[in-house]
């Protein structure tokens, strides 16, 4: 085997440290703690003023296959896994799982094992406050930012789930006897006669005369959802009675209450007949949100 010297000894140093892990089959960073750790993969390298350059690395005898690292660069999968087109035949390619421990992700074999590892993040994350103000400032910021961001994912649920109901309708029957249960039997004549005769069909969204948008989901009457998504009931009836779209009043003499009937319900929790024989109550229709028809006219199905 001929030695060479000077410039062609030099030219035998060509490959980079990307370029010598490439054909090692490993990462850059196990290449950099070969060299600074007792050099177990033998390589042969020199520093060119910039960087360490390389010899290309003596291979197994055993193996009889070869490729040119220079043209069979290294792939990085997306799960972080490393892998040499055609490379050394038995190779196993290693595997990164980077950032395991804070994504929840870590496969440790003992609950203190994790803590301990956690601890460790938490102590590198603490070393770079300046004070411990600073760290509290932080802290706040960091809620802050938490607070909006769950604000922003909760909105882009309603968004989402707003789009479910477009275009999809419910069919009602008008049935005071179910939900004006306790009535004298002279109110709850009165309201079936005032009432819906008939079923009726409405949009699930709507818009009122004056250009407010909402839902109309009257489940107090015999209520189906027009719809091949079975679930689609009971889902928008536990995002409708959240307690943060609920308003309670307790009335007092004298007290007006105005409600909007094509946007809101309304219902009342007691059912005792004789409270509410005794209960007086005036109660006024006026048709401003159906005035000219408008909510027939926006409904016709």
């Amino acid at each position: 085997m001929a030695v060479l010297k000077g410039q062609e000894e030099l030219d035998q140093y060509k490959l980079t440290r990307r370029e010598v892990a490439d054909f090692l089959g490993i990462t850059p960073n196990a290449v950099k703690c070969s060299i600074r750790k007792g050099n177990r993969y033998k390589l042969e390298y020199r520093f060119d003023g910039y960087q360490n350059l390389f010899k290309v690395p003596v291979r197994d005898p055993v193996i009889s296959r070869s490729v040119d690292p220079l043209k069979t660069p290294l792939k990085r999968t997306i799960q972080g896994k490393y892998s040499q087109s055609n490379g050394t035949p038995g190779g196993t390619p290693k595997v990164l799982n980077r950032g395991a421990t804070h994504k929840g992700k870590g496969n440790y074999t003992s609950e203190a094992l994790k803590m301990a590892n956690e601890m460790k993040i938490l102590n590198s994350i603490n070393k770079k406050f300046k004070s411990e103000e600073h760290r509290r400032e932080f802290e706040k910021l960091n809620e802050a930012g938490l607070e909006e961001a769950w604000k922003k994912v909760q909105q882009k649920k309603d968004e989402d789930f707003k789009k479910e109901l477009e275009g999809v309708h419910c069919e009602y029957s008008y049935t005071p006897e179910v939900w004006a249960k306790g009535l004298p039997e002279t109110q709850y004549k009165m309201m079936k006669k005032d009432g819906q005769e008939g079923p009726y069909k409405m949009w699930l969204l709507q818009q009122n005369i004056a250009g407010v948008k909402g839902i109309y989901f009257y489940t107090n009457n015999k209520c189906k959802i027009i719809t091949q998504d079975e679930t689609l009931f009971q889902r928008l009836y536990d995002h409708m009675f959240q307690e943060k779209y609920i308003y309670q009043h307790w009335y007092e003499p004298g007290d007006i209450v105005l409600m909007d009937q094509l946007l809101t319900l309304h219902k009342r929790d007691q059912n005792d007949p004789d409270i509410l024989a005794e209960r007086v109550l005036h109660r006024i229709t006026f048709r401003i949100s159906n005035y000219n028809n408008f909510i027939q006219e926006k409904n016709i199905i």
